[in-house]
């Protein structure tokens, strides 16, 4: 049955506050433009998961891309590396962790 949940973890990014690591969830559906022609999640989708998910937590903390163009800022991801154990199924219900 879909939509049982994963859950994907975008690792090095915990914020921490003064008292404990703030964790952002953030729940996507794998829809039919985000898959390959075995209906499996792309690397590519997986990818602007982790990238929206980071910068909704971003913003959650104050600094999002407004925050960013309005103080002459901005981040690069250059490097992603990915281990997949499984591939991903079309209308899969994921859940991402930053």
């Amino acid at each position: 049955m879909h939509g049982v949940g994963r859950q994907v973890i975008l690792m090095g990014t915990t914020v921490e506050s003064n008292t404990s690591p703030q964790v952002y969830k953030e729940n996507f559906k794998v829809h039919t433009y985000e898959v390959d022609i075995h209906n499996r999640l792309t690397i590519q989708a997986l990818a602007q998961f982790l990238q929206e998910a980071a910068s909704n937590h971003a913003a959650l903390l104050g600094f999002g891309v407004e925050y960013l163009l309005k103080n002459n800022r901005t981040w690069v991801l250059s490097r992603l590396a990915v281990e997949i154990d499984e591939f991903i199924p079309l209308g899969e219900v994921i859940t991402i962790k930053t």
